[in-house]
Formats: C-alpha cells, structure tokens, sequence
C-alpha cells in the first residue's frame, strides 16, 4: 500500500510513477503559482453526486497541471483468452456492489471528535473549503485562527441534512501560514454545540519555496476484494502524519463502472470512500482525478 518517499522535480506537469494500490511523497521547490486552480478542487459536496464526475478517460481532467500517470504510448493490443482460462474476461457484476445495509453508509465513523468525516479541499493562499459528512442531522459552523487553542473568528453556520455533504468556506486566510481551526456542531435534537478536535492545515506557500504532496492511486475500495483496508488506513494515516500540502488521488477510488446499477447503489461507494478520506482529510487537502473505471 505504501511506497517510498522520494523527491521529484517541483513543477506540477512530470509524470508521477505510482504502484498500483501505492502511495508515495514527493516535494517540491516551486509552488503552484497564486490563483491556479491547481483544480482537484471537487468538492465532497460533489463527490457524493454521480453526475458530478465524468466517466471514462483515464487522467486528470479535475486536476489541471498534473499529468496523467499512465504512459501516452498505446498498450499492445492483447487477444482475448478462452472463457474459462486464467485471465479470461469476466462478465460484469450485477447487484454485487455497497449495498443500504453497509456499516459506512448507517454509521460514518466518529473520527476527531466530529461523527462523520471532515474533508479539506479548494486550498487556495488566503481559502480553503471544509466539507463535512455525517449520518445525523445537525447545525454546525467553524471556529479558526492563527494560533492553536485561539479561535477569533467563526464561519457563517450550516444547516447539515443528514447523509447530505456540506460545505464552509473559509476565507481571508493568511497566505503561506498555518490556520488552526474546530469544527463546532449540535446535532438535531440537543441543545448545546459540541466541539470537534482541533485541526490545522497550511495555506498555498510563495511561488518558489519548497512544498510538499502525496499521491495516491488504485484503492479499488469495496468493491473487487483486491484491497485491504488495514492497509488503505495506515496509508492514509501515514499521509496525516507527514503533513503535506495536499495529497492527490489518481482515481480508480470509487469504481462506479464495475458495480453499480442505480445511482443510489453509487452514492453509497462514495459514503464509504469518503469515510476512509476522513483519515487525512481534516488536515490535508484533497485532489481528485478521474480513473478510468470512475
């Protein structure tokens, strides 16, 4: 599940060679310049809806300026083996994805001290959008500042249906500096608003300093029994600990085309991805690229 860390040329357009199912670190010397997209900037509010993303096309079309993994030479054309054989094609599945009863979907796992997940993305130098996730209806807002344990400012507050993403917006951020943030919530029904566990990320640094990132690719998550989730976890934890400026995933995640057969039987493969985001999520902003079984 976990590659080596290495270093690679700073600007944003080389090929990254990934492990299938890896996940590996690379730094930096030239930030994406101030006001680039940098765009895997989907949010999750859109990430829970399949129309959002597109089918097909094995690259990057969410992530302007990172180039696709997979080499521009054509594959050899193989001829198909008798069915039947070893490495034979297999028809596809019926029914066999996530189904209602999927223990992600009923119960997102309470990580931070927030019960659901919290997921970074949009990271700009002076922004950054926080989208939250639970199964339990709720009001909820952000407290944040520049110092940890000294919260001066606060979001506008959201109503968060529940299973429905959504989405605060932080703005006004210092450039090139750390922003420690919590997220406050009342759940439907209770009187007082609960804290969730501070958490901090870095704004968009100065063209031409050093930056960090970590890729990700291939989890095939619930869906063929090739992944391990241990294993998915302790990358992604991994990634949390070294803190990088972001990490981009190479798609190949949510492999709507090899299962579902409803946009509902979708929706629930990306509750589950989305919980395993959770991980990192509260303190590395995501990126996400189309692969092509998304």
């Amino acid at each position: 599940m976990r590659g080596t860390r290495r270093t690679i040329p700073a600007v944003l357009g080389v090929a990254v060679a990934l492990v299938a199912c890896g996940c590996i670190g690379g730094t930096g010397t030239t930030a994406p310049p101030a006001g680039s997209s940098m765009r895997g900037d989907r949010s999750m509010a859109e990430l829970l809806q399949p129309s959002a993303r597109k089918h097909g096309g094995k690259g990057v079309s969410d992530v302007s300026g990172v180039a696709a993994a997979a080499s521009a030479t054509p594959s050899p054309t193989k001829k198909p083996k008798p069915s039947g054989s070893p490495g034979a094609s297999k028809e596809p599945k019926t029914g066999g994805g996530p189904q209602a009863s999927d223990p992600v979907l009923a119960a997102p796992t309470t990580r931070y001290g927030f019960p659901g997940s919290i997921i970074l993305g949009r990271p700009t130098a002076t922004s950054v959008a926080i989208s939250l996730y639970s199964a339990k209806a709720m009001t909820a807002y952000v407290e944040y500042g520049r110092s940890s344990g000294v919260y001066p400012r606060r979001s506008g507050t959201i109503i968060l249906k529940a299973r429905t993403p959504g989405v605060i917006t932080l703005t006004g951020l210092a450039p090139d500096a750390p922003t420690y943030y919590r997220v406050r919530y009342r759940v439907t029904g209770s009187s007082t608003f609960a804290a969730a566990s501070q958490q901090s990320f870095r704004t968009q640094r100065a063209g031409g300093s050093a930056f960090t990132f970590a890729v990700e690719a291939d989890p095939h998550i619930d869906v063929d029994g090739k992944m391990q989730p241990a294993l998915l976890g302790a990358a992604l934890s991994d990634v949390r600990s070294d803190r990088p400026d972001f990490l981009v995933d190479l798609g190949d995640t949510f492999l709507g085309d090899k299962f579902a057969q409803s946009a509902s039987e979708l929706a629930i493969q990306y509750a589950n991805v989305r919980d395993y985001f959770g991980i990192s999520g509260p303190s590395v902003p995501l990126f996400l690229a189309n692969g092509n079984h998304e």
